[in-house]
């Protein structure tokens, strides 16, 4: 018996839990017998991001067959990498019609991704026809070029959004696209848009809202933690600040559910954060010679596991901060990036690494220490006098039990034995090994539990 002879039931099961979805479109053409049971994996996620793309899809939704396919779409991208001339939008234009015919069709889609939704909107307006229709959409990508079409589509939407992601073209009124969701969003991504009165009201709240990301945007503080109150994780990147607040006094400072954090871009504001997080990130910009706000959010937040990067130009105002160990006494697992390191000799990079060391004096709590040189240069780099400075790590954090040691293009890796009167021996790791990223909850279980392993290894 052939494959060809089963039942679709099983080939369906077959192609469903044993070959890549890569494999379908070159089964059909090998043995177009299997067309039936592949085609549905084939229209579960369709692509079109080319002018060629559209024409090929042209004329499939053409052909009579097509129409019992397009119910198994579950994702759409459709985006267009390049301004048409007056004389191709026409075609173009006719070309979305079948875009428009696919997403009323779709009754199962799920998400949809442009990098252009508003130009194909403008034009093609049955695109945001169809979409206003569109009652089961879930995940909503709208890329570059957002425009006041693209919100007011959005905002006419019927769908239980729980994940959307936007990028204006210019001030938009953002919220009013948001407001049909209130009470289903559970991810926001937003680049280039401001919050600022008198566009956001007191009763834009999103209290589903866990992960957020804001860039290049502009709002009061108040407003973003009165709109997203329950965030898990943040991102911000090239947040700006505004001034001259006139929220109102009822919008008070307050995010309690925090758990990850990542501030790049942005600069050591002060976000008022009450609670402790689980793991900080932050990148230090060269035009932040301010300290005091940095300080003020590891005292606010305690994290767990902080990841930090600066240049070798700027390290001294991190180690010859007043008690910088004390400020991160609750830190256990310790992420310290030094970039720009190639333009330094051997002993002034390892003077830094040594002020860097007796930065962390007070630091009691650490365990693991990961310390990233980033260079430009293809050849590894690495201090000559790299075992005594190790040595004296060891020494200087006595609960520190693993030291990964990672250069751009070599990574090294000591475990701290200690013995049952203080002494400590800093013995290097077999090349190879693989170390978990601790910056996740459970890649912060999984490394506690390679270094019990470790620790019992080494007894």
């Amino acid at each position: 018996m052939q494959l060809s002879d089963l039942g679709y039931d099983i080939v369906y099961h077959i192609l469903a839990n044993f070959l890549d979805h890569s494999d379908f479109s070159s089964i059909v053409l090998l043995n177009h017998s299997f067309y039936q049971a592949v085609m549905p994996f084939l229209m579960t996620s369709v692509s079109l991001t080319s002018p060629k793309s559209l024409m090929s899809f042209k004329e499939f939704m053409s052909s009579p067959s097509s129409a019992p396919w397009i119910i198994h779409t579950r994702s759409l991208t459709v985006s267009i990498f390049y301004a048409p001339s007056r004389e191709e939008r026409p075609q173009l234009a006719c070309l979305l019609l079948n875009v428009a015919s696919l997403i009323r069709g779709a009754t199962n889609l799920e998400e949809l991704s442009s990098y252009c939704l508003g130009d194909l909107i403008s034009l093609q307006p049955r695109v945001g026809e169809a979409l206003i229709e569109c009652r089961g959409l879930l995940n909503l990508h709208a890329g570059k070029h957002v425009c006041g079409s693209t919100v007011t589509v959005v905002s006419r939407m019927p769908c239980p959004l729980r994940r959307i992601s936007l990028s204006a073209s210019g001030r938009l009124p953002t919220l009013r696209a948001l407001r049909p969701f209130q009470s289903t969003l559970q991810s926001v991504s937003l680049k280039f848009c401001d919050f600022l009165p008198p566009d956001v009201r007191e009763s834009d709240v999103f209290p589903q809202v866990q992960h957020l990301r804001v860039v290049s945007c502009s709002s009061f503080l108040s407003i973003i933690f009165a709109l997203f109150p329950n965030a898990r994780t943040l991102y911000m990147n090239g947040f700006r600040v505004a001034k001259h607040s006139a929220v109102s006094k009822s919008w008070t400072p307050y995010w309690t559910s925090l758990d990850d954090v990542t501030i790049t871009g942005t600069g050591f504001v002060d976000l008022g954060l009450s609670c402790p997080i689980r793991t900080l990130s932050v990148q230090r910009q060269e035009s932040q010679p301010d300290m005091l706000a940095f300080l003020r959010m590891l005292s606010a937040t305690t994290p767990l596991v902080l990841d930090f990067k600066v240049s070798l130009l700027s390290v001294d105002d991190v180690v010859n901060l007043p008690d910088f160990g004390h400020y991160i006494s609750q830190t256990q697992f310790l992420i310290f990036t030094l970039a720009g390191v190639e333009i330094y000799d051997d002993e002034s990079i390892a003077e830094c690494l040594r002020a860097v060391f007796r930065s962390l004096l007070n630091a009691s709590s650490l365990v693991y220490f990961k310390l990233v040189l980033s260079t430009s240069d293809d050849e590894p780099w690495l201090p000559q006098s790299l075992v005594t400075l190790v040595a004296d790590l060891a020494k200087t954090l006595p609960h520190l039990r693993l030291l990964h040691l990672r250069e751009d293009l070599d990574k090294r890796v000591w475990h701290m034995s200690r013995d049952s009167v203080g002494g400590v021996e800093a013995k290097m790791l077999p090349s190879g090994v693989v170390i978990p990223d601790c910056k996740s909850a459970p890649g912060m279980e999984e490394l506690r539990a390679y270094m019990t392993l470790m620790s019992a290894a080494y007894c």
